[in-house]
């Protein structure tokens, strides 16, 4: 596996504190009038503020605008204590095994079923935007939580990235839900399985079949998952709790669960210890309503 360096995110670090997370975009990048709806966003995604989930967000504290630059200021300490300092993630280039790719596909799931419960769909989910830990491939941070679709101007660098495998219910411009979010998932397993090399657009994905390019070369496990994802009608895509029970993640984790029990057990653990295993985290993460949540903006 390779990782990218981090000299140059999808959204631009401020000034040269190479070492902070708070970021800035500039202002023809972004529709200003759509300020409130980011800075409502924010305000959603403070209860997701969390240290013990393998998938995690900037704690964006506010938003504001300099001639130049909307300034998204994150709480620093908090972020160094959680995350880490931004140097230590970077975007992945190579192509990801089966195993790699379902255990940070479940992780950024997981994590989009905590959104989706506080009413927030992050709606333009691809691999730009989930940064791995350079020595913990199983820490992620996921960024751009906080910018919704419409506040991103179609051309600029931001809504350029966001749009090119953006779900087909957005690029038609009508309103979507929690099911872009499902596409999302499905082009990030693609991605990760591709590397960075190769580049996928919504019209090269949408209602794909067994003899689409991008498919035909997929495990028929990784398939399995990825065609339904890519309905181009949302209502035909799974909700996101069929997602996090498909055997394509639920195999893998199972397999990695076994793994650490035999590492107990090998060290003398008990059976209760050897026991606890990804099911309470499936259980709690996978409870939401996905055919209901609407998008804060």
């Amino acid at each position: 596996m390779v990782l990218t360096p981090l000299p140059s995110p999808p959204l631009l670090l401020s000034g040269s504190r190479q070492m902070t997370w708070t970021r800035r975009i500039r202002k023809s990048d972004i529709y200003i009038s759509s300020l409130e709806a980011i800075r409502a966003r924010i305000e959603a995604l403070r209860p997701l503020w969390r240290d013990d989930w393998a998938a995690s967000i900037v704690p964006i504290a506010r938003a504001t605008c300099s001639p130049l630059y909307l300034c998204l200021e994150v709480d620093e300490s908090l972020a160094l204590k959680q995350l880490g300092s931004s140097v230590e993630y970077g975007l992945c280039s190579a192509p990801l095994g089966e195993r790699d790719a379902a255990l940070c596909v479940f992780s950024v799931a997981q994590l989009l079923s905590r959104l989706h419960s506080e009413g927030v769909v992050h709606g333009h989910l691809h691999a730009g935007v989930v940064w791995r830990h350079t020595r913990d491939a199983l820490r992620l941070v996921v960024t751009e939580c906080e910018l919704p679709m419409s506040a991103l101007v179609p051309h600029g660098r931001a809504g350029s990235e966001a749009r090119q495998c953006a779900a087909p219910e957005i690029l038609r411009g009508d309103p979507y839900a929690a099911a872009a979010d499902v596409w999302g998932l499905g082009v990030l397993v693609l991605q990760l399985l591709m590397g960075s090399s190769k580049l996928v657009c919504t019209a090269d994905l949408v209602d794909s079949d067994l003899l689409s390019p991008f498919i035909s070369a997929l495990s028929p496990g990784a398939a399995s998952f990825v065609l339904p994802c890519l309905k181009s009608s949302p209502q035909a895509r799974p909700l996101l709790l069929e997602v996090l029970q498909h055997p394509f993640l639920s195999s893998v984790l199972q397999i990695d669960g076994r793994e650490d029990s035999d590492d107990q057990s090998s060290d003398g653990g008990s059976d209760d210890q050897s026991s606890d295993g990804d099911s309470d985290d499936q259980r709690s993460d996978g409870d939401s309503d996905d055919s209901t949540t609407s998008e804060v903006e």
